[in-house]
């Protein structure tokens, strides 16, 4: 690799940095965690594409492993994207429900689903209830953005 780029890492051939690297490896072998990223994953997958069926905000369901994407939109049969202002409100009570997610994507309307490795199937179960539980919520109240401050669908 070096005689064909220049290439510098700080924690290049660290020892302390190749021992804990090793460790993780041992960790994620030892508890099987490919093999639950595979099971759950495909457990979260499963149950996030039968939610899209009750949900008309969103739009798409994409990932693999326990890396999943929800398109939220305003109008699925346009695929118009759900506004900034309403994916943030939903992230937000997501957040207080105890559920860290992000939003990415050309408009930050995904919803990025990306557990740690020991995430399990009691995990997937709480998520899409409270996601069904928020999503619920926000489509009966319409996503209004300009409902007042700290109001919670």
């Amino acid at each position: 690799f070096a005689e064909r780029r220049s290439y510098f890492n700080t924690f290049g051939g660290n020892p302390v940095s190749a021992a804990v690297a090793l460790a993780v490896l041992d960790v994620i072998d030892d508890e099987n965690l490919l093999d639950n990223s595979t099971d759950t994953g495909t457990y979260l997958g499963g149950l996030l594409r039968e939610l899209a069926t009750r949900h008309e905000v969103i739009g798409n369901v994409q990932g693999s492993g326990l890396f999943w994407g929800l398109d939220l939109v305003a109008d699925r049969a346009t695929r118009t994207p759900m506004s900034y202002d309403d994916g943030r409100r939903l992230a937000t009570a997501l957040r207080h429900d105890g559920i860290l997610i992000g939003l990415t994507g050309r408009y930050s309307n995904v919803l990025k689903i990306r557990p740690p490795l020991v995430f399990g199937r009691e995990h997937v179960d709480e998520l899409i209830a409270t996601l069904d539980s928020r999503l619920a919520a926000f489509e009966l109240h319409g996503g209004d953005s300009r409902r007042r401050p700290g109001a919670e669908w």
